[in-house]
This record gives C-alpha cells, sequence and structure tokens, in this order.
C-alpha cells in the first residue's frame, strides 16, 4: 500500500513540479548510481525508501529547480535528499488522509554515496521510471 502512494508521489512531483514526463524504464542495470534514503514509521514499523540516480539525472532537475546544470557535490547531495524528502512527505500526507487509525512519520533524508550495484539493499519492492532517457529507481526496504 504505501508503496502505491510513492509511486504517485514519485509521478507527481515530475509531472507537476518539474514539467517532466515520466515513463517506465525498462532497463535492468543500475550501477554506480548516488543514493539517499529516507524513513517511513506507520505506528512502529519502519520502511526505508531508497533513491538511486545518476549523476545525470541529478543535474538535468537540478537544472529546472535551481538553475543549475552543473552543481558541485555539495548541492548534489542536498538535492537527492530533498527530493527523497518531498516524495516521501508528499506520499505521507496523502496516506494519513485514507488511514486515519495510524500514526505516520518519517526520519531526516540522508545520503547514502554513491553505489556500486542496487542489490546490495535487498529491496522488497522498487520501480524503475525515467525522464528524458534517464533511469533512476525507488525503492523499499523493510527494515
Amino acid at each position: 500500500m504505501i508503496f502505491d502512494y510513492i509511486k504517485n508521489s514519485s509521478e507527481d512531483f515530475f509531472t507537476a513540479i518539474l514539467g517532466l514526463k515520466i515513463q517506465e524504464c525498462k532497463t535492468s542495470r543500475y550501477n554506480n548510481l548516488y543514493c539517499s534514503e529516507i524513513s517511513i514509521y506507520k505506528n512502529e514499523k519502519k520502511l526505508d525508501i531508497i533513491f538511486f540516480f545518476n549523476k545525470d539525472t541529478i543535474c538535468l532537475i537540478s537544472d529546472i529547480l535551481l538553475f543549475d546544470n552543473n552543481p558541485d557535490e555539495e548541492s548534489r547531495f542536498d538535492l537527492l535528499k530533498e527530493i527523497a524528502n518531498l516524495i516521501v512527505g508528499k506520499a505521507k500526507s496523502l496516506i494519513e488522509e485514507t488511514d486515519e487509525n495510524s500514526t505516520y512519520k518519517i526520519s531526516t533524508p540522508k545520503y547514502n554515496g554513491k553505489v556500486r550495484n542496487i542489490q546490495e539493499y535487498n529491496l522488497s519492492q522498487k520501480i524503475s521510471q525515467k525522464i528524458q532517457n534517464r533511469c533512476f529507481v525507488i525503492g523499499i526496504k523493510e527494515a
């Protein structure tokens, strides 16, 4: 259930906020991606929501939001955390509208660095999407 809200919030972020067309990405090669993570808690149950982007995708988003198509490393890291915060924050709001009997919280997003292979994270669910031929992955890891 939570994953559907994450997917819908992601689609909203990329289409409504960034003005980009989002599509399913069919590649299975996900190596050397930059990673950010944020946790969502339902009552006491924790789920880690993990975002994987390549540098080109981060630069595209930076160009739209910050008018900088070549952000420095610190700006890219901050942007990755902010993307996680915006998408999961919106999902949390949508979930709370439909599930008034549960309590939801989100953590502060963190930057996890460059990841050689997303299989290292043992994701229980993932979605691969693309914008302007740039693929990215959003995954869930049950804690």
